[in-house]
């Protein structure tokens, strides 16, 4: 089975895709910095900083479905930190909402708190949406390494993107076994047999890592992910680095200069 789900669109031909995965990391740093000190009341900053990502997916021709599809996963968590915000951030101004004989009332200051929350962690998911979508995972991981990230980090994440394809693939062929022994079965017997099946599959991942990495020790591996890379950073990447280092400082301190 073939699974893309992490970064599908990362084998692209374009100018984005071939900039030295370090200057997109930077750049992406940079941008998450921004983001997170960038006052709540900042709506332009924000605007031109989520404008960003967008722009890289059009250059390096990325379907912008894909982008914002992707980012629905912070839906939820924000959902989540709503209810709890717009209840209990107290201030002086409400809102009343009147549902039939229930009242119900908001505060303004936590409705402002949630959208600064909210804006701030869908810039940064699509930000990182986009990073993985333009720069391929063994690209990521050469990355690290040549920025000194420690070994064991990059040993996990590259063990981690190697084998959570086979976690996948593990998963779908034990629910396709149930299902061809399965006539019918009700909820409750459904979500026992869930159950069993994700004990399963944890044993099953368990003693393959323990079998996997007894191969790999008798194989001399001494917990170091070794890579060849001979690239080295072109004008382009350069340019690039510093054009998007400007433009992200510049919009982050964008304020001061109209008196914000």
């Amino acid at each position: 089975m073939r699974h893309d789900f992490i970064d599908k669109y990362s084998r692209g031909a374009s100018f984005v895709h071939q900039l030295d995965a370090r200057v997109k990391l930077v750049v992406v740093a940079l941008l998450v910095v921004a983001v997170a000190t960038t006052p709540g009341d900042g709506l332009i900053e924000f605007a031109l900083l989520g404008i960003v990502p967008i722009a890289v997916c059009v250059a390096a021709r990325v379907p912008l479905s894909h982008l914002f599809r992707k980012s629905l996963i912070v839906v939820p968590f924000l959902t989540v930190l709503g209810l709890f915000l717009v209840f209990s951030h107290r201030g002086n101004a409400t809102y009343e909402l009147r549902l039939g004989i229930v009242t119900v009332r908001l505060w303004r200051e936590g409705l402002v708190l949630l959208g600064e929350v909210a804006a701030k962690t869908w810039i940064t998911v699509l930000a990182m949406i986009t990073f993985m979508a333009v720069t391929a995972f063994d690209m990521t991981l050469r990355g690290l390494q040549r920025m000194r990230c420690p070994g064991i980090i990059v040993a996990l994440l590259a063990f981690m993107y190697r084998y959570i394809f086979l976690l996948v693939d593990e998963g779908e062929r034990m629910t396709v076994a149930r299902e061809s022994r399965t006539v019918s079965m009700n909820a409750w017997r459904s979500l026992v047999s869930l159950s069993h099946l994700v004990g399963a599959l944890f044993m099953r991942t368990f003693e393959r890592g323990e079998r996997i990495y007894s191969a790999m020790l008798s194989r001399g591996f001494t917990g170091e992910i070794m890579t060849v890379d001979v690239s080295r950073p072109a004008r382009a990447d350069a340019i690039a680095l510093v054009v998007s280092a400007i433009y992200v400082v510049g919009v982050r301190y964008l304020g001061q200069f109209y008196g914000r």
